[in-house]
Order: structure tokens, then sequence, then C-alpha cells
């Protein structure tokens, strides 16, 4: 009898032992990804350091400027790394902003780093080793490489949806600006929630500080409002009442829940209010999460991805806003891009119905372009860091320090949060996206060509001339017509690709009616220039689309129109 009940703890015990290699070792390594960036190794921007001994009194032990390589101090994103980074943890040690001016203070503990200087895609992304001890403070003069001046193209990067501390942002309206000039934005629109009074503190400090008007610091702040409703949230750009004051969009609708006849009714009002006092409508995160929260049972129906508002058949009501938020950075972390039949999933936001419904609504023969926002709420994007870990230490302090792969309801039942369901799946990939440029500030962003000229008007009206960017500058011409214009296709048709990136490209995609017509590998360059023969007969539209490999670089342009 003995002998038996040893044999059975014994086998109960290897049985056991199987299981914890199943679950927490072998799952994991088949599951969770290993994302490994691919960075630029050379660079024409310079970082000298000089070592100082530390004083008492002085708290930092990073002092340092940022100007360009033509002299000039420019304010900047400073980003300290370990230099050992870790899986499944976020590696950041320390970040700021700098001032106006570009000068930076930071005190880390002693220790080997990575710092990263980044001033968005016109400028070289520069990863640079730095070692910090106790006994020396460091002294950092950066000389940050201009790859483009897109300004001096007649192109103007913006970030047409932010929320500030205003209202639920973390940010004062003073530091937001300052951070999206830091990180390279000419243009943004302020869209507190159902507000309007931030808009004139923020341009009251873009006068005080002449970021508005200076030659070197180029910068216009647009008047917004986002009108958040059951039905989905909307942007005015600049909306006023006959006495030129900013208005507010009355936002009032019916219960989520209520039928869907009683939020188009609430939406119809407000689509009349919007052309009335609105310089330039958009709609935001048409997704609104709506698959992912209804993949936990949580009904949603705050937005205009509804089960049952179907874009081609409401178009009217579509077509009543000037464009629509296609990638919101606040709502997931684009992958790669969408086209019929792919099977891409994007962590959080639905993207995929999203491109989904947009291209349909283009193949009816409309001209509707798209937009890119950061729908920032905290320029540091520290919040969400700190919800990462607290998800990721949680975990592990439910299984003895391992992190098993598990799927997402069963994340939802032990934590009851949906966005921790969302993203546990996805852990290596949302780690990769927060160590990157994911939720800052103009990620993505909408480079609009106006030809030169920065003010509201020459935006709105030229919106559609554009593409969305997280960091490659996408130039095209399909039959010698830019998008946003219309090209007449011979079944001989050329179309003109000039990419040029701060990270190294990896992939090219053509997309046209919603269907991949083109697809390339590039050799991880950082500029990339082709003309293709293709025949584009019977197509309605085509947009370009390129990505970087493992380093958050995505871009694609608004639609090209053919006939």
């Amino acid at each position: 009898m003995k002998n038996k009940i040893l044999c059975s703890l014994t086998t109960f015990a290897a049985v056991l032992g199987v299981l914890f290699l199943v679950f927490f070792i072998v799952i994991p390594k088949l599951t969770f990804e290993e994302i490994t960036p691919v960075y630029s190794q050379n660079f024409k921007s310079t970082l000298e350091v000089k070592s100082v001994p530390k004083s008492k009194a002085q708290e930092a032990s990073i002092v340092g400027q940022v100007k360009t390589n033509k002299g000039r101090a420019v304010p900047a994103l400073i980003r300290l790394y370990n230099a050992q980074r870790t899986p499944r943890k976020l590696d950041i040690v320390a970040q700021s902003y700098t001032d106006i001016d570009g000068r930076f203070e930071l005190n880390p503990p002693p220790g080997d780093y990575q710092i990263l200087i980044y001033k968005g895609p016109e400028y070289e992304y520069f990863l640079q080793p730095l070692s910090v001890s106790a006994e020396q403070s460091l002294a950092l003069d950066v000389s940050l490489y201009e790859l483009l001046n897109m300004s001096e193209l007649g192109w103007f990067a913006g970030d047409p949806h932010q929320h500030s501390a205003y209202v639920d942002g973390a940010d004062p309206i003073p530091d937001l600006l300052i951070s999206n000039a830091a990180v390279g934005l000419h243009y943004s629109v302020q869209t507190d929630h159902n507000e309007v009074g931030q808009n004139k503190v923020a341009k009251e400090f873009l006068q005080s500080i002449k970021l508005q008007s200076s030659e070197e610091h180029q910068y216009l702040s647009v008047g917004g409002d986002e009108i958040s409703t059951t039905i989905g949230h909307m942007i005015a750009w600049e909306p006023k009442d006959e006495h030129g004051d900013h208005i507010h969009i009355d936002h009032s609708s019916p219960h989520a829940h209520e039928h869907m006849d009683l939020k188009k009714q609430a939406l119809d009002r407000i689509i009349s209010d919007l052309d009335q006092y609105a310089q330039f409508s958009q709609i935001n995160h048409p997704g609104g999460g709506t698959r992912a929260y209804e993949a936990f049972g949580e009904k949603r129906g705050d937005s205009f991805m509804d089960v049952d508002f179907d874009w081609v058949k409401n178009q009217d009501r579509i077509l009543a806003f000037d464009a629509t938020e296609t990638w919101n950075g606040g709502s997931g972390f684009l992958r790669t891009m969408y086209y019929f039949g792919s099977e891409e999933i994007q962590p959080f936001e639905a993207y995929e119905r999203t491109f989904h419904e947009w291209y349909r609504l283009l193949n009816t023969g409309v001209q509707f372009p798209s937009l890119g926002s950061s729908d920032t709420h905290d320029a540091s994007a520290a919040g969400d860091r700190a919800r990462f870990t607290e998800l990721v230490e949680g975990i592990k302090g439910l299984f003895g320090g391992f992190l098993p792969y598990m799927p997402a309801k069963l994340v939802y039942t032990l934590t009851g949060s949906v966005e921790a369901g969302l993203m546990y799946p996805h852990i290596d990939y949302i780690e990769y996206a927060l160590e990157e440029i994911a939720l800052l500030p103009g990620s993505p962003r909408t480079y609009i060509y106006t030809g030169g000229e920065l003010s509201t008007k020459a935006l709105t009206e030229n919106i559609d001339h554009s593409f969305i960017s997280s960091g490659p500058l996408l130039f095209t011409k399909v039959a010698g017509a830019i998008p946003g214009e219309t090209a007449k296709t011979t079944g001989e048709d050329k179309v003109h690709i000039h990419a040029v990136s701060h990270k190294p490209l990896h992939k090219l995609m053509i997309i046209a009616d919603g269907e991949l017509i083109h697809e390339k590998s590039i050799a991880d360059v950082l500029e990339y220039e082709e003309t293709l023969n293709l025949d584009l007969s019977g197509k309605k539209w085509l947009i370009v689309y390129v990505e970087g490999n493992n380093n958050y670089a995505h871009a694609y342009t608004n639609p090209t129109y053919l006939k």
C-alpha cells in the first residue's frame, strides 16, 4: 500500500512538473513575441560629453542642450533607456522634454544607458550609449542632424486631436504645446472634451513666448472642441459664433443603449450645428473599441462603428464631415496596413473595421480623406507605462513570478479589466510600442501639403493632400497626381514613390479599391525611391504604405483618386 501511495505521489508530482513546464515555460516561448527593433547605426548627428566633478548642491547628474547641425537651438525629447533591455519590462529610466531653447536636465541613478534624442521624423532618431557615475555630472552638447525641412517644401506636420489638463488630460496647455514643438509639430488642434476655453489659453501662451510667429519655431494652434456623444466623438475646428467667439457644439445625445434612430436624430442636429459654426469637422476613432469590448460581453454604443450604423447606408451623414480619423494613436498601436481579406489584428482599436468601412465608402466613388492623430492625454505617456508595469507585476504576483500565456478572457476574469485583457496577449508588442514613440504627441501625425502657408484655412482646404505617419516621410505621385488629386489612368500607369525615414524601412504596400495590388520587401534602407508601372484600369483610388522593421515606423498616404 505504501509503495502504491509513493508511486501515485511520484506520478502526480511528475504530472505537475510537466504541466508546470508546459504552462509556464513552453507556452510562453511559443506564444509571446520577441521583438527586436532595427535602428540606424550610422549617424551624422553628434553627442559631445564632458564630465565634471559633481557638487553636493547639484541635483541633476546630466545637463545639456540640443541644437541642429546648422547651430540652431531647438526643443526635443530626451529619454534614457537601460543599456541592457529586459523582455516584458519597460526600460525607460528617465524622460524629459527640453525647454524651447533645447536645454534639459536629468537625474538618473549611476549606470549604463542609451540616450535617445528625438525631434520627430525630420531629424535623425539619435541613439547613443551613455554612462553615468555617482562622482561625476555630465554636460551634453547635441548636434541633431536634419534630414528634411518639410515646411520649406510646403508640408506641415500636425496633431489634430489632443487633450490637456484644462479638462481631463495630464498636461497644462503650455507644457503640451512645448512638447508638440519638441517632437517637430507645426500645428495642433486643442480638442478637450466638450470644451472650448482651452483655445484662448493656448493662443495666448504661444504669443507670450513668440512661438506662433517665430521663423525658427513656426507653430499654429487651431481652436477645437471634441464633441463627445453616445454615437461617437467628433471634432470641430475653430467653432465660432457670429461674434467670432469660440462656441461649444451641444453634445447632448440619448443614452448609449437607446435606439439608433434617436442617436441619428441627435447626430443630425450636431451636424447642422457643425455646418453652421465650425470651419472643419472630423470623425474621431470610429472603431471606438467596440469589437474589443464586445469580446468581453460589454456592449459599447458610443461609436461610429455601431453594428446598426453602416457607413455606406449612412454615407450622407458620414460625408457631412470633412474627414475621419483612421489611425488614432491613443486607441491602439498600428501593426501593419489593412486590406480586404487580411487577418491582422491590431491591439486595442478595431483598425480593420475602421479601414474596412472607409474603403467601402471610397469604393462608392466618393472622395473622403483620413487623418492620423495621437489623441494624447499625457505627453509623457507615464500613466500608460505605469498601467503596463502594474499589469505585468500583478500577473507575476498571481503566478509566482512567472508570466504565463493566457487568452484575453482569462486575463479579464482575473483582473476585471478590459484594458488588461486587451493588453496581455500582445504584451511584447505593447512593451515595444511604449518603449518606442507610441502615445506621444504627434504619434501619429498628419502631414498636409499647402504649398507653404501655415493657417487654419490653408490646412483645411488641403487636408486631402496629405499622409499619415509615425516616422517615414512619404511622397507619392500617381500619373503625376499627388494624394487628394485625380489621376487619369491609361493601363500603363506610373506610380512614383519616394520615402525618407529616420528608421530603416522594410516593406512597401500599394492598395487600390481596398485590395493589395503590390507588395515589396525593402532592405532596411533609410531612403527609398522607385517608379512602378502598374495597370490601374478600372480602379477608383489608390494609397501607398511603407513600414519599418520592428521600429514603429509607419506611413500611408491619403487616396489618389483614379479615372
